[in-house]
């Protein structure tokens, strides 16, 4: 293949991956202007924080125009920060929490781009890297994320980040990688709790590599693999530095104070102003009553206090369920599991906020498809030499990670509450969601003919695209949308 042809076919690429990460952008200016507040996942508790540290230099005090946002201060702050200081860069005549949204969209698009350069760096093949933007960028939970006021948007981007600069380590391209990988890793603890695990599964693989490549190479390529050389670097390695203090006098501060790396707010600012959080009201009761510290007609009475119809509804669920709890009738854990790995797949393909956009059955059946065929080449073909040890990593961190998330948050749960699907949405898989993407199209298409593979990533990328945004508008209530906002 001549020089001029190897330049059309790339750059043909990339204007094909512009149009895919361009329509992506246009989906969340919609989505932004137009989904009702009342919609996104707790969107009103992540933007009524971004408005308080808007007021603060740093960091706003605990108070009684904060209560209802549940803690300003002991947790993860730094999306909140950010978002506070882009409110002031609002001159234009832009309702403040659509402007914010705009802010997330932008950080979606970063992701996106963040996704391509990564297919771009684990396989040369064209079909592999067009299809993990298309998957990724194709998931209406995932673009209804990105176009409101929220933390895990901050948290999929470092992560999605994080990952990048460990292939590229995995790939011995070292100037300032590892800098870039740290920065990644500790501004995305400071982002989200749930954040923590994953920085420890990537920190490890990162380790297992590094002492790899020093049992295999000579001494003097010590300084290489860290990547330190250069002012860049340095300031990187510096700017990581700060955000590692930052950590340590966040999460050791809960430690030595609290005894938990997020302390419940009652703790910190007590049980009566705790509660004029829906959130936290919600779940203390229920917690109370299942102690045996408030009767059941106390417990019912104190739902009263909870704002919030949805979560004043799940909290009598909540009630409910523990005064006719029976151990007896709960689900084990693989029956729990499989149920689990349903709700999840159904949860990520769908529009889940305070209101639910839910696809027929017959509609998440080829999402199934997908997963299986893929499934299927894994077993067959899997090599954990595959693009120098990344694939088998990114395999080890989503099965780790999923189970860290099924056992220890949602299991748990349900055993102590007899709820299924309490807080169990496909969100909370989304830091290892181009992983999964990444080993979902390799293993789909990577073994087929250059003809099958063609054939089978217009056809998956057809259903991506249609179970996004043409689905939403096809199926959307009219109450969803906002047509006019004020200042």
């Amino acid at each position: 293949m001549d020089t001029s042809t190897k330049n059309f076919r790339q750059y043909r690429e990339v204007l094909i991956i512009s149009g895919v990460i361009i329509y992506l952008a246009l989906r969340l200016a919609y989505f932004a202007t137009h989904i009702h507040p009342e919609i996104p996942p707790d969107e009103t508790t992540h933007y009524g924080k971004s408005v308080a540290f808007s007021h603060a230099l740093f960091i706003p005090e605990n108070g009684p125009d904060t209560y209802e946002f549940g803690l300003m201060t002991n947790l993860p702050y730094l999306y909140y920060w950010v978002m506070g200081k882009c409110l002031h860069l609002n001159s234009f005549s832009i309702n403040d929490l659509v402007f914010l949204r705009l802010a997330n969209g932008l950080i979606g698009v970063i992701c996106a781009v963040f996704v391509y350069k990564w297919a771009r760096l684990i396989t040369a093949n064209k079909f592999i890297r067009f299809l993990t933007v298309v998957l990724f960028t194709n998931n209406l939970m995932l673009t209804g994320l990105f176009a409101s006021v929220s933390y895990d948007n901050f948290t999929n981007l470092f992560a999605v980040m994080s990952f990048y600069y460990l292939t590229m380590f995995y790939k011995r391209k070292y100037s300032s990688t590892s800098a870039k990988f740290f920065l990644c890793i500790f501004a995305g603890c400071l982002c989200k709790l749930a954040f923590l695990p994953l920085a420890v599964l990537l920190t490890i693989a990162y380790v297992v590599r590094y002492i790899v490549f020093l049992r295999n190479s000579e001494n003097h390529i010590q300084t290489k693999l860290l990547g330190i050389s250069g002012i860049q670097t340095i300031v990187f390695f510096l700017i990581a530095l700060i955000f590692f203090v930052l950590n340590l006098l966040l999460y050791g501060g809960n430690l030595t104070n609290y005894g938990a790396l997020g302390p419940q707010a009652y703790k910190i600012v007590g049980v009566e102003n705790a509660l004029k959080n829906r959130i936290f009201a919600r779940n203390y009761i229920a917690s109370q009553y299942r102690k045996n510290k408030l009767t059941f007609d106390q417990a019912m009475s104190m739902t009263k206090i909870i704002k919030n119809e949805g979560d004043q509804m799940m909290a009598i669920t909540l009630l409910n369920r523990a005064r006719n709890h029976d151990k007896s009738r709960l689900m084990d854990f693989a029956r729990f599991a499989t149920s689990w790995l349903h709700l999840m797949l159904e949860r990520s393909f769908n529009y889940v906020g305070h209101q639910m956009l839910v696809k027929k059955v017959w509609d998440i059946y080829p999402y199934y498809w997908v997963l299986l065929l893929s499934t299927f080449f894994f077993l067959r073909k899997a090599n954990w030499k595959d693009a120098d040890g990344i694939y088998f990593v990114a395999f080890m961190v989503v099965l780790i990670y999923s189970s860290f998330i099924l056992w220890h948050i949602n299991y748990k749960g349900y055993l102590e509450s007899g709820v299924f699907g309490l807080a169990t949405t496909g969100r909370y898989l989304f830091p290892v969601l181009l992983p999964i993407c990444g080993l979902v199209t390799y293993y789909l298409i990577n073994f087929l003919s250059e003809k099958k593979q063609l054939i089978l990533t217009l056809l998956v990328s057809a259903w991506f695209i249609y179970g996004d945004f043409i689905f939403f508008l096809r199926v959307v209530p009219e109450y969803w949308l906002v047509r006019q906002w004020s200042l």
